[in-house]
Parts: C-alpha cells; sequence; structure tokens
C-alpha cells in the first residue's frame, strides 16, 4: 500500500504525440500551406488545395471562415461567426479547439451527420488571414504559435489564404482603421516564414 501511495500519476498526452498529416504538394509533404488568392472572390486555387488535403487525409476539417466565402464540404466543420474577425476571438476558439476541442465544435457548424468528433480532425482551412491581419490587435508570431499548438495537439494541415501583399497597399489603404505605421501584409510575413510552401 505504501508503495502505490508514493507512486505519481502522469497524463498518457506527456508520451504521446498525434500523427502529423501531411500533403504532398510540389514534390514534398507538406503540413502548413499557404495560398495567395488573386482576388477577394476568387478562391479556385484554394479549393484545389484543399480537395487535395481531404483526399491525403482522411478525417474531419475544420473551416475558420473569416472572408465569409461559402463552402460546402462533406465532414467539415465551419466556423463563421463575425467575431472571427476579431485576433482576440479568434485566438480564443482556437485556444479553446486545442484545450475542450467538444465545446469549440459545438460552436461550430456542419453540413454532415458524418461529422462527428471520434474523427480525427485531419486539416484545417483560415479563410482568409488578410481580413485577420487588419485588426490592429493581429500578431503574425502569436499565430504561428497557435498553429504549431493545433499541429501538436491534432497533428492537422494547416491551410491558409491571403491575397496578395500589393491588397494591402492599396485598396486597404482606404480604410477607416488603417495604421499609418505599418500595413497588415508586412505583419503577415513572419507567418508566411514558417508555411511549407506558398502558392
Amino acid at each position: 500500500m505504501n508503495v502505490v501511495q508514493r507512486c505519481k500519476v502522469y497524463s498518457l498526452n506527456q508520451f504521446t504525440q498525434p500523427f502529423q498529416y501531411t500533403c504532398e504538394v510540389n514534390g514534398k509533404p507538406c503540413s502548413r500551406i499557404h495560398v495567395v488568392q488573386e482576388t477577394l472572390s476568387d478562391n479556385d486555387k484554394t479549393r484545389v488545395i484543399v480537395e487535395k488535403v481531404r483526399t491525403h487525409c482522411s478525417g474531419n476539417g475544420l473551416i475558420l471562415n473569416i472572408s465569409s466565402l461559402p463552402w460546402e464540404l462533406e465532414r467539415t466543420y465551419h466556423q463563421s461567426n463575425p467575431s472571427m474577425l476579431e485576433f482576440d476571438s479568434f485566438v480564443q476558439f482556437v485556444s479553446q479547439l486545442c484545450s475542450d476541442p467538444v465545446t469549440a465544435f459545438s460552436r461550430c457548424q456542419t453540413d454532415s451527420e458524418q461529422t462527428t468528433t471520434k474523427s480525427p480532425l485531419a486539416w484545417i482551412l483560415i479563410d482568409n488571414l488578410s481580413h485577420l491581419a487588419m485588426d490592429p490587435k493581429f500578431n503574425a508570431k502569436v499565430l504561428s504559435k497557435l498553429m504549431k499548438t493545433v499541429q501538436q495537439t491534432f497533428g492537422s494541415v494547416i491551410i491558409s489564404t491571403s491575397l496578395p501583399l500589393s491588397f494591402h497597399g492599396g485598396i486597404e489603404s482606404t480604410f477607416k482603421h488603417h495604421s499609418t505605421k505599418y500595413q497588415s501584409g508586412d505583419q503577415l510575413v513572419p507567418y508566411f516564414d514558417d508555411s511549407d510552401v506558398i502558392l
């Protein structure tokens, strides 16, 4: 009995890691994919990548739909609450996803009854970082660290999108909340540096 009392209980999470999903792009396995969309409405290139990832990675997907463009995919959770435009709310949701996924998924919509928390979260799409980067509180290093935590928790492939950097120096400069100190496109660069491939 004394031996049992001296034993310490450890969580299995300290000794196990999720399987890291990857998708081959341009001949190399990638787990962080960034897609540059030419216009606000054109996401054809993103759809091709998403379909490729879905083919290679069996499991559920999660779309963090910041741009509110329509996505209709089976076995996919959708989070399109307008609060996702605020960086703090985005961080809170993704943090909750890692610490309490069941509650986080309950805040999402699904297109299919096949979507269940029993299946692994194989991929995540963030559409569109250009919108998120316009929040003055946006921090690319915090975002990148958050995505690493997601991958350590689920092993998901992370797909992100943004508009060309020319967008941030053009039409974005007319927005009321635009910072004269720096363009939001500049803030995205540290996040790009952690991507396996930029398309």
